[in-house]
């Protein structure tokens, strides 16, 4: 459907609470997407509903309890389209909206949605970047957001924390930063949680745990939080199961567990088929790179033609989405992967924020 956001301009310029309401709404219905599409499949109309976003908070008139919560909307869609831009393998792009959203965020007065942001882009740094500037932006939002962000939000801060110490090599900091989490999780409060954290539960702290400690090489840490946090996660998020199965395959590969980490590795290219997620495909790829030095072993030889009869399968990880269709006023979408296109949106991301900051109003 065309975004709310459009028509609402076509008709008028004034913009009012049941709007901004519809227009939150219909972020959360993104994120949910999210949760099942992978970023190749979504990247185009994420980026759509930004466009239309940022056109109404540049153009519209609304008053100031509207002017915050549609900045609220206009950030959380940055996040999502960084999150999404990520996910279907354009990092740049990524980058660019989580820097619009973080103006867009303070200029609503969100502290902890801009450190939501700043985590953001430090979990991308540190997946595949600057391993120290991911730790030095995850500690800026740690401490950006202080103690009034609700408890799930300090612990999903401090697990994007853990992770970027894990990547540098931190065993010490990353082990504090874990403690932190499980000590703030027990506190938390799901009335007091905004609508961005509510992905945030034990499953995927256990997960995390698990990734960390795979990352630092101690694999008798890391299996047992792996399979908890496995362990009833819901079967049709097969992007998120494809990502986590790949790690347990690296433990049984770090205790020299060929045959299990072959098994691991088969259902997690079983479950990529099903989505069209570039983090996935990376994970894949390290993880057939790894098990094509173990050619002696039949379940080695066996993985490897599961992994290229079904990545054949899978459409080419560059290619652009899906087009959604007819629209008035044509959004401009980097989902042909043109820089230009990706950073005028960005610019209109920053224009719109700048033009509804309540300081400047």
């Amino acid at each position: 459907m065309e975004p709310p956001q459009i028509a609402e301009l076509v008709a008028g310029r004034h913009v009012g609470a049941a709007l901004a309401e519809r227009v939150q709404g219909r972020v959360s219905q993104f994120r949910r997407l999210d949760d099942h599409i992978g970023g190749h499949d979504l990247v185009g109309l994420v980026e759509r509903e930004l466009f239309a976003t940022a056109t109404m908070v540049r153009e519209a008139s609304y008053d100031a309890a509207v002017g915050r919560r549609l900045l609220s909307a206009l950030a959380q869609l940055c996040q999502l389209a960084g999150w999404v831009a990520a996910d279907a393998g354009r990092d740049a792009a990524a980058g660019r909206f989580l820097t619009g959203g973080i103006r867009a965020a303070h200029a609503g007065g969100d502290a902890a949605l801009a450190a939501n942001l700043i985590s953001t882009r430090a979990y991308q740094l540190a997946s595949n970047g600057d391993v120290r500037q991911a730790v030095l932006l995850a500690q800026t939002a740690c401490a950006g957001a202080g103690a009034a962000a609700s408890a799930t939000t300090q612990a999903m801060l401090a697990d994007r924390l853990a992770w970027a110490y894990a990547r540098s090599g931190d065993r010490r900091a990353c082990e504090r930063a874990l403690a932190s989490v499980e000590r703030v999780f027990d506190r938390t409060d799901p009335d007091a949680d905004p609508d961005w954290v509510y992905w945030l539960d034990s499953r995927e702290i256990d997960v995390m745990a698990g990734r960390c400690w795979t990352e630092l090489s101690r694999p008798d840490r890391a299996e047992q939080r792996l399979r908890r946090g496995l362990t009833g996660y819901d079967p049709l998020r097969a992007r998120e199961i494809s990502l986590y199965e790949t790690w347990l395959a690296e433990v049984h590969l770090l205790r020299g567990e060929v045959e299990a980490a072959c098994a691991a590795a088969t259902h997690a290219v079983r479950l990529d088929v099903r989505v069209n997620s570039a983090r996935t495909a990376e994970r894949l790829r390290t993880l057939a790179s790894r098990l094509a030095g173990y050619r002696s072993v039949p379940a080695a030889r066996e993985f490897a033609e599961v992994y290229r009869t079904l990545r054949a399968a899978v459409p080419d990880a560059g290619r652009a989405p899906t087009d959604p269709g007819p629209r008035r006023r044509p959004a401009p979408s980097a989902a042909a992967g043109d820089p230009a296109l990706t950073a005028r949106l960005a610019r209109s991301v920053t224009a719109a924020a700048t033009a509804a900051d309540p300081a400047r109003r």
